[in-house]
């Protein structure tokens, strides 16, 4: 009987495709800690139980999965006290010091008015919040107030120190910290990323010996925000060759043992963000954080999760930003006579604006919800940083096309904020690399369930499938030799693939002219949508019920080769997956608002995601239709997303 784990079956599959040992022993510890991460999950609640996998691999039963919770507002009792204070900073001229960077007086004060404690329990000097609750306040400040002390509470409170201590820390570690972070005494920052590693959490290579109640730290970080002087770090770093996390106290200047290095950098101008050099650098061993089942890889996982999610929730104050900077210019600049916003292409762009809105709220509070409800959601969280950056960067071209040549003046948000809209794209990893950690997370359980055996059986018999494909004379005898041990091996897929091939024919059965299968109907009494939407939906959950015979037909097509077909990957799975989850929860949201204008913006955005799918045109008079109805209703300060978000003055005015 086989006794190779898993992870080793991983590796072996990457080693037969011909990828190098280096690379499938690097995947196999990464693959290891996240399994060690899966383990901490109870099984409602893992990676196979996540709304995602299940609609995929179970069915469109699963479908009121994508009901995210709805609320106009954060309900956090400090909102009025915190977006108050930001504006009084803004209008005196002291938001930001004399470096540019958000002033230290105005940290200080968001610390008597609570918002550096709200991920942090009472019994540690904070207020905690529920996850759903603290996002909204992210978009709230964001949008109204200031997008940098939105970012800054983004990163202090969920990839910072605060949520690994809160999460894994020892009550000594926590009495030590928590009470400081909560108060805004000190600041944090997660410091991972090195000159040789990013997106491959593997590499890193800064290391701690242990000496006595002594941890000697060594090594470079770089791209670290909210890094400065006095404050205080969640650092990953290698001891005796596992990661760890260490919470180091940086200190108040460079050291022999530790400096800050800067350099020049387009975004993040109001923000610190710095190198961190450590050279044989002292911090107590009471500093580390107990190590998970998974490792310091598994805190890192948790920590980049509410990341993602906070980066969304500030993006989506962003294009409220955005969008109510447009607003005034449409009516005031003029062509041939007519305000600008009376044509038909304006009117899209706005209406388009507010459809991203709407999409990104939805994406945000579902996201925030799974967490806040104990899920992994490693797929979800991924997905919805991608949204985020994409749906920023799109709005911010609308706006700049709107706005043409005033965009890029001092005082327009598309010109003051250009490299931290574009930033985004690689917060959190990169958009692409990320949609091939979600595939290959999403195929991980059904390829290990069925088609490891085969890879085990082959392996067992000296076979190498790479070989094989590619007729090699000795491979093929072997398998000759021993084809009824993998015909046997084969069983559990062929099964899988036949269910599959069964629940498409049934689909199609069903299906006729329309494209939509009937018996999705029946599933909208466990997923109440508004009737404008419901269309939307069973677009939707129709697509989503194909995704998984596609995949097993390629896992058996290109098996080995798989992991090397990294295009096909992320523009067919991961950006479909993106695309008809965002329909559903859209839909939800919009339909759980009550409200025309929301309804409207999630009609529009479902309707430009079908047309990207299915290349059909945008140019119908339907669509024209909703976006006109759509900006004349923004225009009338009916779209509600838009109470209170501040603007800015007209450039250059000419009248």
């Amino acid at each position: 009987m086989s006794t190779r784990t898993n992870d080793d079956v991983t590796s072996r599959l990457l080693e037969q495709s011909g990828t190098s040992k280096v690379e499938s022993d690097a995947v196999r510890v990464v693959s290891g800690a996240e399994d060690a991460h899966e383990s901490q999950f109870s099984q409602d609640k893992n990676t196979v139980a996540s709304p995602i996998h299940k609609l995929v691999w179970e069915g469109p039963e699963n479908v009121s999965l994508f009901r995210p919770p709805f609320s106009w507002s954060s309900d956090v009792p400090e909102e009025d006290s915190i977006v108050a204070l930001v504006k009084v900073n803004n209008e005196a001229g002291t938001t930001f010091g004399a470096d540019g960077r958000v002033s230290e007086s105005l940290l200080r004060d968001l610390g008597r008015v609570g918002y550096w404690g709200l991920l942090i329990d009472e019994e540690y000097g904070g207020n905690r919040v529920s996850y759903p609750q603290f996002m909204r306040l992210l978009t709230t400040v964001s949008a109204k107030a200031d997008s940098n002390v939105a970012g800054l509470g983004s990163i202090s409170m969920c990839i910072g120190a605060t949520n690994p201590l809160m999460r894994y820390g020892t009550d000594e570690q926590k009495r030590l910290f928590l009470p400081r972070l909560a108060k805004g005494e000190v600041l944090s920052g997660f410091a991972l990323t090195e000159r040789g590693a990013g997106s491959d959490l593997g590499a890193i290579k800064t290391t701690g010996i242990i000496d006595g109640d002594t941890l000697y730290v060594t090594g470079e970080k770089i791209f670290i925000s909210n890094s400065y002087y006095g404050r205080v770090i969640a650092l990953v770093l290698l001891v005796d060759g596992v990661p760890n996390v260490a919470i180091v106290e940086l200190p108040e200047s460079d050291t022999d043992t530790f400096s800050l290095t800067s350099y020049g950098l387009y975004p993040l101008r109001h923000l610190h963000n710095h190198g961190l050099v450590f050279r044989n650098h002292p911090v107590p061993v009471a500093n580390l954080i107990p190590n998970p089942t998974g490792g310091g890889l598994q805190i890192a996982y948790n920590g980049l999760n509410l990341g993602r999610i906070g980066v969304l929730a500030n993006s989506a104050g962003i294009m409220r930003y955005l969008l109510q900077v447009m607003l005034p210019w449409v009516n005031y600049r003029e062509t041939y006579g007519r305000p600008i916003g009376t044509r038909e292409l304006v009117k899209r762009r706005i209406a388009e604006v507010a459809s991203y809105i709407v999409q990104a709220d939805a994406w945000r509070d579902w996201g925030a919800d799974l967490l806040e409800s104990g899920y992994r959601a490693e797929m979800e969280c991924l997905l919805a940083k991608v949204f985020a950056s994409e749906s920023l960067f799109a709005s911010a071209m609308l706006a700049l096309r709107t706005q043409g040549g005033r965009s890029f003046l001092e005082g327009n948000p598309v010109g003051d904020n250009f490299f931290d809209i574009l930033a985004p794209l690689i917060y959190e990893g990169e958009n692409q690399m990320l949609g091939l950690a979600l595939v290959k997370t999403l195929t991980k359980d059904f390829s290990r369930k069925n088609f490891g055996p085969v890879i085990e059986q082959f392996d067992r018999n000296g076979i190498n499938l790479a070989e094989l494909i590619k007729g090699d004379p000795g491979q093929i005898r072997r398998l000759l030799s021993s084809l009824p041990a993998v015909a046997k091996s084969s069983v559990p897929f062929l099964r899988a693939l036949t269910g599959y091939e069964l629940r498409q024919f049934s689909t199609l059965a069903l299906d006729g002219a329309s494209h939509i299968p009937a018996v999705n109907k029946l599933l909208l009494k466990d997923f109440p949508v508004d009737r404008s939407l419901a269309g939307h939906v069973n677009f939707a959950l129709s697509r989503y019920q194909r995704l998984a015979l596609s995949i097993a037909r390629d896992i058996a097509y290109f098996n080995v080769r798989l992991p090397e077909r990294q295009a096909l990957m992320q523009d067919l799975y991961a950006s479909e997956v993106l695309k008809l989850t965002t329909i559903l929860i859209s839909c939800s949201h919009a339909t759980l608002s009550g409200d025309e204008a929301t309804i409207l913006a999630a009609d529009v955005g479902a309707r430009r995601i079908r047309a990207d799918l299915t290349g059909g045109s945008l140019y119908a008079g339907s669509y024209v239709r909703r976006t006109a109805r759509l900006s004349k209703l923004v225009k009338e300060g009916k779209f509600r997303q838009l109470d209170g978000a501040r603007g800015a003055e007209i450039l250059m005015p000419y009248k």
